[in-house]
């Protein structure tokens, strides 16, 4: 049985970082770059107007000037002010090489030809210079850049149409059990609704860490070795649910053993999660045998396998985020393990939910933080720190 920062390690130093591959604009999202971006043009690509009102050959102490013509966005006119002439101009729209400010259209007023400037002006105000933004052939983005919504728009602002990132994971989640029925369907004598699959893809997605598939298996052994054998061939991670801790229709880990996945640890010192399983088959297939109850599941899998994830991912083996935080309450716990507790936190402090029992998700659903209660701490006293992963 391995603690919690020796199984980190454990995967850390055996999940790989993906290959990559190349995206376009609209699959950037969520992705890490794989190679640097160096922009191929300056931005703004030219002088541009950062208001609508008037662009100007300014003149200090003049208020009135000539109205030549109008500039739209978008537009390839040009214009050569004198002192003292003026174009309309609008937001975005390319601003004269003689132009050395721009009004406000709220600041002045125009009739027919004459502009009449209602207060004083400082030079190339409103004015965005070639290359404000970045210049030609400087570093965009460097690699490893998660790439967010806005650094979307600023690839696209650039030009650029696809970039290398490195690949998502292709998960398998595999839920085991005969007593399982997918909801939807009438729930008979002995049965119960499978959920862990489900909480499991939905975690995966929240996360945006990969593309799940769902798969079901009976408490078999040859049917798990056969399921497990068809979904190795295509995934990079198997998650399976249940079927790893000691009971004879626990068949997970006979069956890994013998299709050949070599079990790296098998039993954490934690609770919920202690069966927790963790082996690596053919051509680096990474899998996580989960506790079956949905808590221990859904508790293993954020603070284990989402590391592993981004990881491979290329966002390297980051999961939650961790902060400290005073406990609100006194918690006593009777063996040696760490306990991993479902939690509120707030900016003042951490309180323990009720309804810790490894199969209840009810309260993990008003959870937004796991409090970390250390192996050798039998009694955590009130307003004492503890490491907190944050949801």
């Amino acid at each position: 049985m391995v603690t919690i920062s020796q199984a980190l390690k454990l995967i850390d130093n055996q999940v790989k970082q993906s290959q990559t591959e190349k995206v376009q604009l609209t699959k950037m999202v969520g992705r890490i770059l794989a190679e640097p971006i160096h922009a191929p043009l300056d931005l703004p690509p030219f002088r541009q107007s950062a208001m609508d009102g008037y662009a100007i050959n300014y003149l200090t102490d003049q208020k009135n000037y000539t109205i030549k013509g109008e500039l739209a966005a978008g537009s390839s006119e040009t214009f050569e002010l004198k002192a003292g002439e003026a174009v309309r101009i609008f937001t975005g729209a390319r601003v004269p090489e003689t132009a050395n400010a721009v009004i406000m259209q709220e600041n002045c007023t125009a009739i027919d030809t004459l502009l009449t400037l209602q207060e004083d002006l400082k030079l190339f105000q409103h004015i965005r210079n070639q290359g404000d933004q970045i210049k030609k052939n400087s570093l965009a983005l460097e690699s490893g850049t998660l790439l967010s919504p806005a650094a979307v728009g600023f690839i696209s602002a650039l030009g650029i149409e696809s970039v290398e990132v490195y690949r998502k994971p292709k998960i398998a989640i595999i839920a085991t059990g005969s007593e399982l029925i997918k909801p939807g369907n009438e729930l008979s004598a002995g049965k119960i609704y499978e959920s862990n699959s489900f909480m499991l893809q939905a975690a995966i997605d929240y996360y945006r860490v990969g593309e799940a598939e769902i798969f079901s298996v009976h408490d078999d052994l040859l049917a798990t070795k056969t399921k497990l054998i068809e979904v190795m061939n295509h995934a990079d991670f198997v998650l399976l649910s249940g079927g790893i801790s000691a009971g004879e229709y626990d068949f997970v880990a006979q069956a890994l053993n013998e299709i050949g996945v070599e079990g790296v640890f098998h039993k954490v010192r934690q609770k919920p999660g202690k069966p927790l399983y963790f082996g690596v088959g053919k051509n680096n297939r990474y899998v996580f045998a989960l506790p079956g109850n949905p808590s221990a599941a859904m508790t293993s899998f954020l603070i284990y396998v989402l590391p592993a994830l981004k990881k491979f991912a290329g966002a390297g083996f980051n999961g939650l985020q961790k902060i400290s935080g005073k406990i609100q309450t006194t918690y006593k716990k009777n063996d040696d393990r760490a306990h991993l507790l479902k939690a509120f936190t707030d900016e003042h402090s951490v309180r323990i939910l009720d309804g810790q029992n490894s199969d209840i998700l009810m309260s993990f659903t008003h959870a937004n933080s796991i409090a970390l209660i250390p192996e050798d701490a039998h009694t955590v006293g009130t307003d004492q720190a503890l490491e907190i992963y944050l949801l």
